[in-house]
C-alpha cells in the first residue's frame, strides 16, 4: 500500500524563481528569513523540509540563474554571424543597461561574487561553476573569431576570454554603482577599439 505524504501545495519552481528574484535585488545578506518565507509563500516547515536552510536556498538559486545564463549564452553563439559579432553584442547588451532597472540589479553571479569577496563563503561551488561555465563559452566565441579571421590567432583563447569576462564585470559592477549611460557608452567605445 503506498505510503500516504501530505501533497505539495506550492509550485517549487516558482517558489525558487521568487526566491532568486529576492537574492537579485537585495543579495544574500540583505534579504532576510520572513522576507524569503513572504516571496516563496511557505512556512518556516515546509522550506526546510522542501529546500533546506536560506544558505541551500541560495545555492539552488545560484545554480538555476547559472544554467539559465549559460543557455542564453550559448544559444546568442550559436545564432551570432560570427564570433566576433556575438562577442560585441555581449558587451553593447550590458552597455545598454545602464540607467534602467535591469542595470541596477546587474548579474546575480558577479553581485554574489562582490558580496561575498570569494567563492569559498557560503555559495562555494556553485559560483566557482558558474563561472568557470561562462568563461567556457566566451573561450568557444574567441576560438570561433579567430577560425573566422577576426581576431588574431596567436593570443591565448584563454587570454582573451579572460579580457571579455573582466569587460563585461566591469561594466556590470559600475552601472550598478550608477555610471551614467554616456560614461558606460564611452567605456564601451574603448572597450571595443582595444578588441
Amino acid at each position: 500500500m503506498p505510503e500516504r505524504g501530505r501533497p505539495k501545495t506550492f509550485d517549487s519552481d516558482r517558489a525558487l524563481e521568487a526566491a532568486m528574484n529576492l537574492f537579485w535585488e537585495r543579495g544574500y545578506e540583505g534579504s532576510s528569513l520572513a522576507e524569503l518565507l513572504a516571496v516563496m509563500e511557505l512556512s518556516r516547515s515546509s522550506l526546510y523540509q522542501s529546500f533546506g536552510a536560506k544558505d541551500e536556498v541560495f545555492r539552488l538559486c545560484l545554480a538555476r540563474y547559472a544554467d539559465a545564463l549559460l543557455g542564453n549564452l550559448r544559444e546568442g553563439l550559436a545564432s551570432a554571424p560570427t564570433g566576433r559579432v556575438f562577442l560585441e553584442q555581449l558587451l553593447t547588451s550590458v552597455a545598454s543597461t545602464a540607467g534602467n532597472p535591469e542595470g541596477d540589479r546587474s548579474c546575480l553571479i558577479v553581485n554574489s561574487v562582490t558580496e561575498f569577496g570569494s567563492v569559498q563563503t557560503i555559495p562555494g561551488t556553485v559560483l566557482s561553476q558558474g563561472l568557470e561555465a561562462v568563461s567556457s563559452v566566451l573561450v568557444e566565441a574567441v576560438v570561433r573569431a579567430q577560425a573566422e579571421g577576426d581576431l588574431d590567432p596567436a593570443e591565448s583563447p584563454a587570454d582573451l576570454a579572460a579580457f571579455f569576462h573582466v569587460a563585461l564585470s566591469g561594466l556590470r559592477t559600475m552601472i550598478k554603482a550608477g555610471a551614467s549611460p554616456e560614461s558606460i557608452q564611452n567605456t564601451l567605445k574603448r572597450l571595443l577599439k582595444a578588441f
